[in-house]
């Protein structure tokens, strides 16, 4: 044993920490740091194996949004446990543990003078909304395939004699893997469905989300995390049943939990607080990993720095194939095609005071009302995208919807609503369905935070006395019979040249399997490259600017070119080029004027 892991043993010893948790914290503490990183996929996921199948004290990993940031809570770090037949006092520490060990003929001695209490902050955490089945399954396979290859465990087995601590495994033939399949309407909502969610307690953001909700509980860093984080946790499992909220709602004095001031005035907040372990699990982290992207075709550190060469041979080949499928998703809509792929590779780059920078959203105006475009065309996205939504703007759906997240003060909770999404998320909106009628206030409520995130990338949460703004990165795509009633930077007619009448013939289901991980594979990468302008490309478009307003000032605004500068940008990008040249400029000004020929209005 070295200088260093003797010293961190012995620090963890005095302060009543078991050897094995010492072991343990400093071992992941290396490979926070990089050391050992494919330990990080040989852990076993609470996102992908059953509860059940993990004990409790077990070294597990959970990626996820923090959903909302619960009140601090307080525990013993450190307290005294009276052995009463041979009469002797023993330190022990409550550090990732939430029920105090108690031995049999033994009690805690709450009034010792060597008991130290400490705080830690506890987190509602759920799995990433909108997560895409074919994203889950390269993590998974990632995962598994790790497991398989390391012999890791095997190290950790053999520890097991400290505190009885188990570290348990999946086999990696645990659970089929099928390929991706795109007949999955698990995120499509409609108000037919609405009152059909499953387990509605776990206060996801959104209808028929799998996966288990946790509360995780954080010690250090705790200023780091925020609401709508991504985050890799790693950590011990708790499931003791002690932990679910009794039915009288006070906890006791046995379970080294309990609270004086929990009564039945707080019932229901003790009751959202404390739900069963068997449904949401609690974790105790020991590393938080911020996810830059929830992307399991970009390595995690540093996707700006991916080299479109090394990554994909031909990728002018992949985009004249992908606007291809986009082009029969459309009905046959080249222009169409083109303004949806760049759709797909905008993100907010950077916020000039309140705008957001790098947004593009489109407008597909001329979809035919119960036509299969719609679908058609999501369910390709989905295919395509690790994160995507699909909104179906029906009238009883925007009065009765929440989207927007709305303070609960009798449960002390941030109620979920549907526009509490991670960074990256692709929100399709399908205005086709929305028939005539009238908007109660709420469905006023719900139109305004759609617009809010089309125009300014925020969402409003609800804290009924004050309303609270959060910065958000969605991208958006509305598909709507006219004009749609949002403000997106683009609106442009479809001109539909070939019929789609069945949602089966989607092109999508078509293509080799190959063609669509190059796909995949070419959207994650090209979206993460940097992109440059020189100082003489600058010149030449600010000479652009000038002259084309010389020449009718109505014609360009200054609008009108910040949005041509965005799409000089994402078309870059999508040539897998990462400086602007004259000749993509000039291919920027050839679409815009092919667009707007289509709506002379704009």
């Amino acid at each position: 044993m070295n200088v260093q892991l003797k010293i961190h043993v012995l620090h963890c010893v005095v302060y009543g920490l078991d050897t094995v948790l010492a072991y343990l914290s400093l071992f992941l503490c290396r490979l926070a740091n990089g050391t050992f990183v494919y330990f990080f996929f040989q852990v076993p996921s609470l996102n992908d194996t059953p509860i059940h199948r993990l004990p409790s004290n077990s070294l597990v990993k959970y990626r996820c949004m923090v959903q909302d940031m619960f009140d601090r809570e307080f525990y013993l770090g450190v307290y005294e446990v009276h052995n009463e037949e041979v009469n002797t006092k023993v330190l022990k520490c409550g550090k990732y543990y939430d029920v105090a060990r108690c031995p049999k003929n033994s009690s805690i001695n709450l009034q010792s003078d060597r008991s130290v209490t400490l705080d830690r902050q506890v987190l509602y955490c759920v799995p990433i909304p909108g997560e895409n089945q074919w994203a889950k399954d390269i993590s998974y396979f990632f995962t598994s395939i790790t497991m398989k290859l390391s012999n890791l465990c095997k190290f950790l087995n053999q520890d097991q004699i400290f505190a009885g601590m188990t570290t348990s495994v999946p086999s990696p033939n645990a659970r089929y893997v099928p390929e991706p399949s795109f007949t999955s309407n698990k995120r499509r909502f409609d108000e037919n469905n609405s009152s059909n969610n499953i387990l509605p307690n776990l206060n996801f953001p959104l209808p028929n989300e799998n996966g288990p909700a946790c509360i995780v509980k954080i010690y250090e860093d705790t200023d780091n995390i925020k609401v709508n984080d991504m985050i890799e946790f790693f950590g011990i499992l708790s499931v003791d049943p002690a932990l679910k909220a009794p039915s009288n709602t006070r906890l006791t004095r046995d379970s080294g939990i309990y609270d004086p001031e929990i009564d039945m005035d707080c019932a229901e907040e003790t009751a959202a607080h404390c739900p069963a372990p068997s449904l949401v699990p609690r974790l105790h982290c020991i590393i938080a990993r911020h996810l830059p992207h929830s992307n399991p075709i970009l390595p995690f550190d540093s996707p700006s720095e991916i080299s479109i060469n090394n990554t994909l041979e031909k990728p002018e080949l992949i985009r004249s194939q992908l606007i291809s499928t986009l082009t029969d998703c459309i009905g046959g809509d080249a222009l169409a095609a083109e303004y949806t792929l760049l759709n797909l590779l905008s993100k907010v780059n950077y916020r000039h005071d309140v705008v957001p920078v790098g947004k593009f959203s489109v407008n597909l105006a001329g979809c035919p009302v119960g036509g299969t475009i719609t679908h058609q065309l999501y369910e390709s996205i989905e295919a395509l995208v690790p994160k995507s939504y699909f909104l179906s703007m029906t009238l009883s759906g925007m009065n009765s919807l929440l989207l927007s997240p709305k303070k609960d003060y009798n449960a002390n909770r941030l109620q979920s609503g549907i526009l509490q999404l991670t960074a990256g998320t692709h929100l399709i909106l399908d205005e086709t369905v929305l028939e005539p009628g009238q908007l109660d206030p709420n469905g006023v409520k719900n139109l305004t935070a759609l617009s809010n995130v089309v125009r300014w990338q925020k969402v409003d949460y609800d804290f009924s006395y004050h309303q609270t703004e959060f910065l958000c990165d969605l991208t958006v795509l509305v598909l709507s019979e006219g004009k749609s009633i949002l403000p997106c930077d683009i609106v442009i007619p479809i001109r539909q040249r070939n019929s789609v009448t069945k949602a089966e013939s989607n092109p999508i289901r078509e293509i080799p399997f190959s063609f669509l991980q190059d796909f995949r594979t070419y959207l994650a990468v090209t979206r993460s490259l940097n992109y440059t302008v020189t100082n003489e490309m600058q010149q030449a478009l600010q000479e652009d600017f000038v002259n084309s307003r010389k020449l009718d000032d109505k014609a360009m605004t200054a609008d009108d070119f910040h949005l041509m500068l965005t799409m000089a940008r994402l078309l870059t990008l999508s040539f897998g080029q990462t400086l602007l040249t004259p000749e993509l400029w000039n291919r920027v000004k050839s679409l815009e004027r092919h667009r707007k020929a289509r709506s002379p209005s704009q």
